[in-house]
């Protein structure tokens, strides 16, 4: 009988739900940005909730006006969940453990693009006290010109994406003649990167111009030869004026 007794203890023992509450809390600064765990939606900022396995999980925040932010955040073993301890703390011992993860990440405000000078296009990072006049955030991305002839229109404009910022500072003096937002900033203080990558760069000149189609021939020749006969030669590549 005695024996009976203790079986039914151990199984009810076994039956009953872990004695450790896990619960993860994530806040933002600033709050009310949706959160995704693992890719998950779990709500705004602050929120909390329920977790079961440690490791390292994948936390997303977005927020209109900002930067989308993701981490891959750890969430490690304590030491009561080390084997053999947790058998013991899951099911044996008579009171609840919490376990409370809190965490508290900042968000970047979004960067805006305008027009600057006579046809610069600038990335604006601004600080959440920054005002409109912020221009020593204004950084040139795209630099571009217009030729405009009685039968033909020509467009030129560049996009930085992956460019050796550094190579233009040891290669390029600073011009005679700037715009007044570049405010005397050398070459690395006033140039930056888009970073988006040629296959975002393309759907995104696509839709500006509507694009619906794409050639399927062009004087690939002729530009061949530009290239070698001028854009390519000395003359034209180490000019000074």
């Amino acid at each position: 009988m005695r024996r009976a007794v203790l079986v039914a203890a151990l199984v009810a023992t076994l039956a009953a739900p872990g004695c450790v509450q896990r619960r993860m809390t994530i806040r933002s600064n600033p709050p009310g940005a949706l959160v995704y765990v693992d890719d998950y939606q779990i709500g705004t900022t602050p929120v909390s909730t329920d977790f079961v396995y440690y490791g390292t999980r994948k936390i997303r925040l977005v927020k209109d006006g900002y930067e989308t932010l993701t981490v891959r955040q750890p969430f490690p073993l304590p030491w009561y969940q080390y084997f053999p301890l947790d058998f013991v703390t899951e099911n044996l011992i008579p009171w609840e453990i919490r376990d409370e993860r809190v965490v508290d990440l900042a968000m970047q405000p979004a960067a805006s693009v305008e027009r600057r000078g006579s046809s610069d296009l600038v990335l604006l990072k601004r600080g959440p006290g920054d005002g409109p006049g912020a221009d020593d955030a204004a950084l040139k991305v795209s630099g571009n010109a217009l030729r405009v002839r009685r039968q033909a229109v020509l467009y030129h404009g560049t996009l930085l994406d992956e460019f050796d910022l550094d190579l233009v500072s040891r290669l390029l003096r600073h011009p005679p003649r700037e715009p007044d937002y570049r405010a005397g900033r050398d070459h690395a203080s006033f140039l930056a990167n888009l970073a988006l990558g040629r296959t975002a760069l393309d759907e995104a000149v696509r839709q500006a111009f509507t694009v619906r189609e794409s050639l399927a021939a062009w004087p690939a020749d002729r530009m061949a030869a530009l290239v070698r006969d001028r854009y390519e030669t000395v003359a034209w590549t180490e000019r000074t004026g």
